[in-house]
């Protein structure tokens, strides 16, 4: 079963979507905060397949939480996926969209996020799979870790255009840069035998 931490400092926000997702069928465990995420993923023995991500917290915010599991040996390859209320602004788009899976916003339809979240999930098995088989055929590792990072990142630079266009100007050069980017490691994977 599908196992998710839920982080955020709203008790009774976190209990409703622990609850929301456990009826949707995931396996949840929740945390109070970034530090309660932290302690959580020190422990070797608890393996979250997603971390769901508020950024309005106290005292260490989402995005100080998100800098801190990327940093996490071992722990930095955990789709992250912020759930939250607040509108992001460009230049959080431009540090942390390389960072995330995914951004959603507050409030959810308990539909939606199960979408959303097999959304993310399904990406990240596809993700693995073309990692394996570029492994197989002995693509360099520098290759399959852009190609690791731009899928996401190209995902979720589209999330964050829709979502900011009703707010301020999106940065349209840094999402064409990065689809080009992503474009050129997929054709050298595509030249190297690579199934995509």
């Amino acid at each position: 079963m599908t196992t998710i931490l839920c982080v955020d400092d709203n008790a009774d926000l976190v209990e409703l979507l622990s609850n929301l997702l456990n009826m949707v069928g995931y396996d949840t465990r929740t945390a109070s905060g970034g530090e309660e995420c932290l302690r959580l993923l020190n422990d070797e023995e608890f393996h979250p397949d997603l971390i769901l991500l508020d950024i309005m917290m106290e005292p260490m915010d989402g995005w100080e939480t998100l800098r801190h599991i990327r940093a996490l040996p071992g722990r930095r390859n955990i789709p992250v996926v912020m759930l939250t209320g607040k509108h992001p602004t460009m230049s959080e788009a431009e540090t942390y969209g390389p960072l995330i899976d995914d951004y959603l916003m507050k409030p959810y339809h308990p539909h939606q996020i199960k979408e959303d979240i097999t959304q993310v999930l399904a990406r990240v098995d596809h993700v693995h799979e073309v990692i394996a088989r570029a492994r197989a055929h002995d693509v360099e590792e520098e290759v399959i870790a852009d190609y690791a990072r731009l899928a996401s990142t190209v995902e979720v630079l589209k999330k964050f255009k829709t979502i900011l266009g009703t707010i301020e100007p999106f940065n349209d050069e840094l999402l064409h840069k990065t689809e080009g980017r992503f474009t050129g490691i997929k054709g050298q994977l595509v030249r190297a035998g690579v199934a995509l």
